[in-house]
C-alpha cells in the first residue's frame, strides 16, 4: 500500500521536527568546570594581588593560587583541591603549601564571582581567604556558598567561571 504524496512530506517533516530536538553537543565544547582569574584589589588601603587557577576535571580538582598582600609583605601560595562552582560564582579551597605566616599546612577559602566581560559588565568580585586547619584539605569548599564571603570588587585584570 503507498503512502500519499501528503502523508508522506508530513512524515518526513515530524521525522525532522524530532531529529531537530534531540539535544546535540557543541563542535566547540564548553571544556571543563574551572575558575581562573588574576589581578588587584585593595581591602582597608592595603594592595592586594592574587592569581588562581582551579579546574575540575573527571572529579579530580587541580590548581593553584597565589595570594600577596602587599601593605604587610605576606604571601600564601595554595594547591588547590576543591572546587564549587554554581552558576557566576566559585568556592575554592586548597593546601597551603608557602607561606611567610606561617601557615603552612593549614588550609585556605575564597570565593570569586564572574560578572562577564566589557566596558558596561559590573566588576568581578573576589574575597578574602579564610584559614582552617588541615583537617578540612580536600573539602573546605564544600561547606559554604558563595554568599557566605564578604566580597570586594576587583581593581584590575578579570575572573572567569565556568560551570
Amino acid at each position: 500500500m503507498r503512502k500519499s504524496p501528503a502523508l508522506a512530506l508530513l512524515s518526513m517533516l515530524l521525522a525532522a521536527i524530532a531529529i531537530a530536538a534531540l539535544p546535540v553537543r557543541s563542535a566547540v565544547a564548553a571544556g571543563p568546570t574551572s575558575a581562573t582569574g588574576a589581578g588587584t584589589l585593595t581591602v582597608l588601603g592595603e594592595l592586594r594581588n592574587f592569581g588562581f587557577s582551579a579546574v575540575a576535571v573527571h572529579g579530580t580538582i587541580q590548581g593553584q593560587a597565589q595570594l600577596d598582600n602587599r601593605g604587610q609583605n605576606l604571601t600564601d601560595h595554595l594547591d588547590i583541591d576543591c572546587l564549587k562552582v554554581v552558576g557566576n560564582t566559585a568556592v575554592i579551597s586548597g593546601v597551603i603549601t608557602k607561606s611567610n605566616s606561617g601557615l603552612e599546612g593549614d588550609t585556605g577559602v575564597f570565593a570569586v564571582q564572574d560578572n562577564g566581560e566589557g566596558k558596561n559588565a559590573a566588576p568581578d568580585r573576589l574575597s578574602l581567604v579564610f584559614f582552617f586547619g588541615p583537617q578540612y584539605a580536600g573539602t573546605l569548599c564544600t561547606f559554604f556558598t558563595f554568599n557566605d564571603f564578604p566580597t570586594s570588587p576587583i581593581e584590575g585584570g578579570n575572573i572567569q567561571v565556568r560551570p
